[in-house]
């Protein structure tokens, strides 16, 4: 869930994605962050993977971004954009393995977990390309 000051609809202040018919992208927005509604649009990525790890704003590209697992194999994480938060790029791979079998990127997968009562804990993906070899 983010909270988006940026959208001049106060209905769509707060802003998350969900899953809908099995793993198929959906969004929500919402005005308190309590009271949600569904897009007319979703699904609005089909079909992905089994995660929908990340998501936020870019202010260097004035868009949004999203991880998402791209359906298929090999299990991989992928990037997607939105202008407006309804119409999403299809995820390209950003973290995975090439055709020849070798990571194309280093990662630390994105995450939640809560190790007691009071601390809770999240992570997001750092990504550094990996050097090409002849």
């Amino acid at each position: 869930m983010i909270l988006d000051p940026r959208d001049s609809n106060p209905e769509r202040l707060y802003k998350r994605v969900t899953t809908l018919k099995g793993p198929d992208v959906a969004i929500r927005v919402s005005p308190d962050g309590i009271h949600w509604k569904h897009s007319a649009r979703n699904p609005v990525l089909a079909p992905t993977g089994d995660t929908h790890s990340l998501l936020g704003w870019d202010d260097r590209h004035g868009r949004y971004l999203g991880y998402f697992r791209p359906a298929g194999r090999p299990r991989r994480i992928g990037i997607s954009f939105s202008r407006d938060f309804e119409d999403w790029t299809t995820p390209r791979a950003s973290y995975g393995f090439s055709g020849n079998g070798r990571p194309c990127a280093a990662s630390r997968t994105a995450g939640f977990s809560r190790r007691r009562r009071s601390e809770i804990s999240l992570s997001a993906p750092a990504r550094a390309s990996s050097p090409s070899r002849k």
